[in-house]
């Protein structure tokens, strides 16, 4: 150890107290909140261009606004954090929303809903985008530790540095002194990096194995007994949320691609449903697409009015 015991963490603060390092932690969450709304608030603005293109009867307008989304949604993959990631998600749900109303009111042209395809397979997982989520946990895990242990790295986004030097009183250098020499400060590292260094080996898993781990109840630690460990406490949280709103943000990828793998075949056969998303093999798809989080068949159900896509329920639908 560097002064803080045989197993503890290094304490060379340099003048720097751990409620600082927490500040500035937290004052750079703020920071990459802030930097990504303009990117919410763009995913937003083309939501309401697509409803408003709808009402217009500009199906053009409405495709290209659905469009958008997805690609601004893709300027997130890389990013190492996890509200980043979130926000990514999001904005492919609210790309699907708006091309599930645009089904719905309007047909494609042929072009456009091999556009559309396109779009939405370069969203889906290849190698790249499979282990954005895995960098994001090491991203997050960083952070964390960099907190934890009094050693805060401000980062850099849009070359602005995130995390501004703060000033912290006598009272509260005293009181972060007296949480590390209690012992508490090393309990709550260990108890974090348990879960934090599970979840970023979990992040190379398949989706489907990935929603097992967060959801089998054993894996994060309950909030009646993280209260006792502040750090992790406040940390640990999203993680659990992380993985299973990655396999819905799949599902509804996956759904939606087949539902225009469906329109481009009414399109061929004079406005024929499909009997089953197998009819669309080979000609459509190469296979029967897949449920992500459960690596089971999709499932083509028609209704009174159009049809749905179902994995464990309708996920994408059609009223046309």
């Amino acid at each position: 150890g560097d002064g803080g015991g045989a197993h503890g963490p290094p304490h060379d603060l340099e003048g720097l107290t751990g409620f600082q390092s927490a500040r500035m932690f937290f004052s750079a969450a703020s920071f990459f909140q802030r930097v990504t709304s303009p990117l919410t608030r763009a995913a937003k603005w083309n939501t309401l261009r697509s409803v408003h293109a709808l009402d217009s009867g500009d199906a053009e307008g409405a495709f290209r606004a659905s469009i958008d989304t997805l690609r601004l949604s893709r300027t997130l993959e890389p990013e190492p954090m996890l509200i980043s990631q979130f926000v990514r998600f999001a904005m492919v749900k609210a790309a699907i929303s708006s091309i599930e109303r645009l089904l719905t009111f309007k047909s494609l042209s042929r072009v456009q809903t091999e556009q559309m395809r396109s779009e939405l397979r370069q969203a889906q997982p290849d190698r790249a985008i499979h282990l954005a989520i895995h960098l994001a946990m090491q991203g997050e895990r960083c952070r964390g530790l960099d907190a934890m242990l009094f050693r805060p790295q401000p980062s850099v986004v849009f070359g602005i540095q995130a995390g501004p030097d703060v000033e912290i009183g006598l009272g509260l250098r005293v009181a972060m002194q007296l949480y590390r020499m209690s012992g508490f400060a090393d309990r709550d590292v260990k108890f974090y990096l348990g879960p934090m260094n599970a979840a970023v080996a979990a992040g190379t898993n398949s989706v489907r194995n990935r929603v097992a781990f967060a959801t089998d109840g054993n894996t994060f630690p309950p909030r009646s007994q993280s209260q006792f460990y502040i750090f992790s406490s406040m940390l640990l949280p999203a993680l659990e949320r992380a993985f299973v709103k990655e396999a819905e943000c799949l599902t509804a990828l996956a759904a939606a691609d087949a539902a225009l793998a469906v329109e481009a075949f009414r399109a061929d056969n004079s406005g024929r449903l499909p009997g089953s998303l197998r009819e669309l093999v080979p000609a459509y798809f190469a296979e029967i697409p897949i449920d992500p989080a459960t690596e089971r068949p999709l499932a083509l159900v028609p209704g009174a009015v159009g049809y749905a896509i179902h994995a464990n329920g309708p996920v994408f639908s059609v009223r046309r």
